[in-house]
């Protein structure tokens, strides 16, 4: 399992060395794309559209053909937008069907999908990694949030299982070409797993004089990203090929559009409406997933389900109610 490390170009002109990230338009995109194969996985693959959606099984037929064991466990019906709900009618049954081999259905949301898959269909074998998607629209900016397709990877990062957000963005320009890009989404995925998994053969020296070390307790194949922490890929709506490369960066403060409730005067009901952000981003907004997205980068971001403010702001809290507190 072949790293790369090469010095890759950042959007503004500057450099960053990421070790899985390269130019799409660069000699490397071939190299990338054309690396062998992560050892084998047990993963649990679910969403937000649905069960029956393209990304997902697009997804699963991309993973299972790259050599993973491969359960898909999603929502009966399209549940997008539920974040991280979860059914709170304790012992009122739910629909739990096997529709085809290894892909389950569930009358619920991503998270209960999730819940489903890790303590009823998988109970007695857990998955080494969660995938989430493809999810058919990005995920990018303050909606993330609200994304039943990163909220079951959240919940799974909670319960201490590596997961992985998958999205592809839909080009409004062109309807009928999510499809291929959904594909690319989807085969981008598996290059990112085999680069998160860990070869042995990168062993450090000196876990030969200190063997205790988390890093020298891995084990070839084992996920080596950080503990709780997972990853929300997003993937423009052309060929991986065709992008104008893989950046690393963060879930953005700017988002072009936003979903909102407008009332209709005088009728008593109110129109559940997107609204169009009139403010252009700022300069670091533009190095955010949002806006570069929107440039036809695949934008990777990492995801930590610790809801706790920093240190930074814990001690300013401390400081505003310190009448209050001890």
């Amino acid at each position: 399992m072949p790293r790369s490390s090469a010095l890759h170009t950042k959007p503004n002109g500057g450099t960053t060395m990421l070790g899985f990230l390269r130019n799409a338009a660069s000699l490397t995109t071939a190299t990338f794309l054309l690396s062998p194969a992560a050892l084998s996985l047990d993963i649990l693959l679910t969403n937000d559209d649905g069960f029956n959606a393209n990304g997902i099984n697009i997804m699963f037929d991309e993973l299972t053909a790259a050599g993973h064991n491969v359960t898909l466990v999603a929502p009966k019906t399209n549940q997008s937008g539920t974040s991280m709900a979860f059914n709170s009618q304790l012992f009122v049954p739910v629909e739990l069907i096997e529709v085809a081999p290894n892909k389950w259905s569930v009358e619920g949301s991503p998270v209960d999908s999730l819940q489903a898959g890790l303590d009823a269909v998988l109970k007695d074998n857990p998955p080494d990694l969660v995938v989430s998607g493809s999810n058919e629209g990005e995920n990018v900016g303050p909606i993330t949030s609200q994304s039943g397709t990163v909220g079951a990877a959240q919940k799974a990062l909670q319960r201490g299982i590596p997961a992985i957000a998958v999205s592809t963005e839909r080009d409004r320009s062109t309807p009928g070409t999510l499809i291929p890009a959904l594909t690319d989404a989807a085969r981008f995925t598996v290059r990112v797993i085999d680069e998160i998994q860990y070869d042995i053969a990168d062993r450090p020296r000196y876990c030969k004089r200190w063997p205790h070390l988390p890093v020298c307790q891995l084990e070839d194949g084992d996920i080596r990203l950080p503990n709780r922490v997972g990853l929300n890929i997003n993937h423009p709506s052309v060929p991986t090929a065709e992008a104008s490369g893989v950046v690393l960066t963060k879930i953005s403060t700017w988002s072009s559009i936003d979903f909102t409730l407008v009332e209709i005067p005088g009728s008593g009901v109110a129109l559940p409406v997107i609204v169009f952000n009139q403010v252009p981003p700022t300069a670091a907004e533009q190095q955010e997933d949002t806006y570069l997205l929107s440039e036809g980068y695949i934008t990777i971001s990492g995801l930590d389900p610790d809801l706790n403010a920093n240190l930074i702001n814990q001690f300013v809290l401390h400081q505003v109610l310190r009448g209050l507190v001890d």
